[in-house]
């Protein structure tokens, strides 16, 4: 499996340096799939790295800052009008225990 771990970056709002990792088959499925990402996609987030094992890529992704974290669960639980459902910030934050 070919892993590749992308991070956001400013680009993506509340998402950035939060980080994630996919896989594929081979380096050359990656670059055929990556080269048809739409340009919004690519600019919201970097490959920081990439032909990595999966052990590797979790371990990678294990160093995203809590606090990108925390911004994720903040904007996933913020309505249009800006304000923060309780019943929702509480799933968001529990989600943090599996990631922690």
């Amino acid at each position: 499996m070919y892993n590749v771990v992308f991070e956001y970056n400013a680009n993506a709002g509340a998402y950035a340096r939060v980080r994630t990792f996919s896989g594929w088959p081979t380096k050359e499925d990656f670059d055929k799939a990556y080269a048809d990402w739409p340009d919004e996609v690519k600019d919201k987030q970097m490959i920081l790295v990439e032909g990595v094992t999966a052990e590797r890529a979790t371990e990678l992704c294990g160093q995203t800052p809590i606090e990108a974290y925390f911004a994720v669960a903040i904007k996933e639980s913020t309505d249009e009008e800006g304000t923060i459902d309780p019943f929702l910030l509480n799933l968001e934050l529990a989600k943090l225990l599996h990631i922690s």
